[in-house]
Formats: C-alpha cells, sequence, structure tokens
C-alpha cells in the first residue's frame, strides 16, 4: 500500500522519455488510454508525488497538448533513451534526475523514495535491479555522468546497462526492491499492442 504522506524531494528532478517512436506498439503510447488519461499523464502524475521538478523528453510537443510541465527535445534525436537522459540531465536544474519511460504507469512512491534516498555525491547512477536485471530506465541518473554519456553517444553505443559499467553506481539490489515493490510492477511496461491489450 502506497504512502499518503511522502516528501518531496527537490534536489532530484523527474524526466519522463517520451520520444521513441512505438514502432513495436504501432501507435504512439504516450497517448494510450488509462483510467481515462493518456498514458504519459498518468506516468508524470505518479513522479509527481515524489519529485518536485517533473518534465518530459520529446521532439513532439504538439502531440501533447494537455501538458502542463516543460517538455525537452533531444540534442541528438534519434539516438534512442540514453539521448532522452543526455537532454534530461543538461536541462535540469538539480544534481540528479530520476529518468523512466512514458509507458511505465505502475511506479510504485515506495520505489520511488528508496531510490531517491541512495542518491548521494559521487554517485552517477543509481541502479535497481528486477526479475529481468537492471532497469536503467527505472534510475536516478548523476549529471556527473554527462561527460560518459557524450562519449557514448558520439561512439553510437547506445546501450545503457554497458554503460552503466564505465560509471560509479550505487546497485540496488532485487531483495532491496522487493521490500519497497513487491511485485515489481514499477518495472512492467508496454512495448506491443499485444501487452497493452492484455494489461
Amino acid at each position: 500500500m502506497e504512502t499518503t504522506s511522502v516528501r518531496i524531494v527537490t534536489t532530484i528532478s523527474a524526466a519522463v522519455l517520451a520520444g521513441g517512436e512505438s514502432r513495436r506498439m504501432g501507435r504512439d503510447k504516450a497517448l494510450l488510454r488509462f483510467h481515462g488519461k493518456p498514458l504519459l499523464q498518468v506516468v508524470l502524475g505518479r513522479v509527481s508525488t515524489v519529485f518536485a521538478h517533473p518534465f518530459v523528453v520529446s521532439n513532439s510537443p504538439e502531440r501533447y497538448p494537455f501538458l502542463t510541465c516543460p517538455v525537452v527535445p533531444d540534442r541528438m534525436p534519434g539516438k534512442g533513451p540514453l539521448a532522452g537522459i543526455d537532454a534530461a540531465l543538461r536541462y535540469a536544474a538539480t544534481p540528479f534526475v530520476f529518468a523512466c519511460g512514458c509507458d511505465m504507469p505502475f511506479l510504485s512512491e515506495s520505489l520511488l523514495c528508496l531510490l531517491a534516498g541512495k542518491a548521494i555525491e559521487g554517485i552517477d547512477l543509481v541502479l535497481p535491479s528486477g526479475p529481468d536485471g537492471a532497469e536503467p530506465l527505472c534510475a536516478i541518473w548523476g549529471k556527473t555522468a554527462i561527460p560518459a554519456i557524450e562519449r557514448a553517444l558520439a561512439e553510437e553505443r547506445l546501450s545503457l546497462v554497458l554503460l552503466a559499467n564505465q560509471l560509479s553506481v550505487h546497485h540496488v539490489t532485487i531483495d532491496e526492491v522487493a521490500l519497497a515493490d513487491p511485485t515489481f510492477a514499477s518495472f512492467r511496461n508496454f512495448n506491443t499492442a499485444e501487452e497493452w491489450d492484455s494489461r
């Protein structure tokens, strides 16, 4: 059960990445209706319960006229989530940014608070693990990771998991995650129409 007395974190921004082409889904995932609202709006609502500075990374802000938060474009379009994280870190006024996809409506407040508590000076990345391994798209990235991200983008090394091997990482184990989110629902996302229809 989620707590109703979460203290809003002001030292960590929250970036919801909505720049993907949704090729496997066949339509813009951010606009799928979830409990009557666009999925992107639902995810923003989830991160806003913990982080004081939410924003969206997208090169198509005209698709989302309902947004009241900033929309930040990729600096290097077409290079996947890594480019979105790069844009988020460069835009944010805070030293850390929680980054997630726009198709993750089950984010747990308890898990977000757990991750926030691990974001300390000297750490480039707070990286949780779930049943499928590391989850870099439900993680907290530090501005200190920007040089490594810039090199990776320039060299077309776009894997977030491989990039993590070059960073100072605080690994949040699967056992720690399970205490905050026993079903690991936070990591659930939707990539295909079949996954969405069977939600």
